[in-house]
């Protein structure tokens, strides 16, 4: 209620979208105040977890590394999108978040036919892993979904992971997350403060967790979205 009095206006929706993966160790780490409600949760989340899953084809791989180096300096310098606007990346920003206390984060590179295409990063926190952000140099929603189901496949591969969990402002992009077997589980307002009107016939914002704490807050109490 306060921040369209202040100069905010409504800017879209972050949606919010979650896959089960290991549905009995989600169940042992949730808090239980309503037995019987978790015992039910647990088999619908038994249920999800048994969906398709599938992975891109075998030109497109992803590999994980340590830091972000320049390759990733080109890769982001040298590719301007058309159709959405991305939030400025960098080898140093990158590597600031990998050293974020609060998560174990881990980057990923990604490459068709053993050419960089991007990146991608994950955040595990307490069996949550986040897919917090997917850069790649292409606009073509069959590169994206690629791209979406091998940080998918790497977020699964991962011992601790219990649900995987990913969001973004852009129709089409969540439409992938979709197909990839994600849940819609929550969305949140976008509020965009711009009195300069500098974004007004500009493309939309491709919003995802790292452009916000989402990437790194975690509530115990509530510790997964399905």
């Amino acid at each position: 209620r306060l921040l369209p009095k202040i100069g905010f206006q409504p800017y879209g929706t972050l949606e919010y979208y979650a896959r089960v993966i290991r549905p009995f160790r989600q169940y042992r780490q949730r808090p239980r105040p309503s037995p019987l409600r978790e015992v039910a949760r647990l088999g619908r989340n038994t249920i999800w977890s048994m969906s398709p899953f599938r992975t891109p084809g075998g030109e497109w791989s992803a590999v994980r590394l340590e830091r972000a180096g320049a390759w990733l300096d080109e890769i982001v310098s040298a590719y301007t999108a058309q159709t959405f606007c991305v939030g400025r990346r960098s080898s140093a920003s990158v590597n600031y978040l990998l050293d974020c206390p609060a998560a174990t984060g881990s980057l990923y590179s990604v490459a068709c036919h053993g050419a960089t295409r991007g990146y991608f990063i994950l955040n595990e926190i307490h069996g949550q892993t986040r897919i917090v952000d997917i850069f790649l140099n292409s606009e073509k929603a069959a590169d994206w979904e690629a791209a979406c189901r091998l940080a998918l496949k790497s977020s699964a591969s991962l011992a601790s992971t219990c649900e995987v969990v990913a969001a973004t402002s852009l129709p089409w992009l969540a439409g992938i997350f979709r197909r990839c077997g994600l849940r819609r589980c929550n969305d949140r307002p976008i509020m965009l403060y711009d009195p300069r009107q500098l974004l007004t016939n500009a493309p939309p914002l491709q919003i995802q967790m790292v452009d916000s704490d989402a990437f790194y807050m975690h509530d115990l109490s509530y510790p997964f979205l399905t």
